[in-house]
């Protein structure tokens, strides 16, 4: 019966982590990048350095406190949830970009790519990243997985993505409300 126990909490955490929260923030996250405040290219930076800390400070906590197993395993859970927030802004910010960035005769044949090497990347990361687990262990993958968010992020600096931002409402309440209604609305 213990055993069980752990089972529906580990597939209540996995629900939570793969399905509820990007379920729930890409409704607004989804419509928010096309009609955003903020601009798109601001949103992947943060994304990216937000990822970036998160990774790069488990990897330490796993590194100086490998005994610490409650920490690490609530510090793990705490980066799985941070990580999945960020991922339901970043992916809708970067898919609103590719059209500013690509001729619309060339759209098509991006969208494609883009989600052609997000694929081949994914499965060979994973083969990758389970050969590396056996040779280095965790706490090194966590670190470089850390930097290389990191690394993106400070590179993504250099982009330049053109957007007209629309100029602020009349900044009431009522106002900010009512757009994150309809953004949800439309993202859903």
């Amino acid at each position: 019966s213990r055993h069980h126990s752990r089972f529906g909490q580990t597939l209540s955490e996995t629900f939570l982590k793969y399905c509820a929260l990007p379920i729930s923030c890409g409704g607004y996250s989804t419509a928010s990048p096309r009609r955003a405040r903020e601009s798109r290219r601001t949103i992947i930076i943060l994304s990216d350095f937000t990822s970036g800390v998160a990774v790069t400070v488990l990897a330490c906590i796993m590194w100086f406190w490998p005994d610490r197993t409650t920490v690490i395993l609530a510090t793990l859970f705490l980066v799985s949830v941070t990580l999945s927030v960020v991922s339901a802004f970043f992916g809708p910010a970067i898919s609103a970009a590719i059209p500013d960035l690509v001729p619309r005769s060339s759209l098509a044949a991006a969208n494609s790519l883009g989600q052609i090497s997000a694929q081949v990347t994914l499965f060979i990361g994973q083969a990758i990243g389970g050969t590396l687990y056996r040779f280095l262990g965790a706490p090194v993958l966590f670190l470089f997985n850390g930097l290389t968010f990191l690394f993106a992020g400070s590179t993504k600096v250099f982009i330049r993505i053109p957007q007209t931002i629309p100029p602020p409402g009349d900044g009431g309440l009522r106002t900010v409300l009512v757009e994150f209604r309809n953004d949800l609305t439309e993202g859903l």
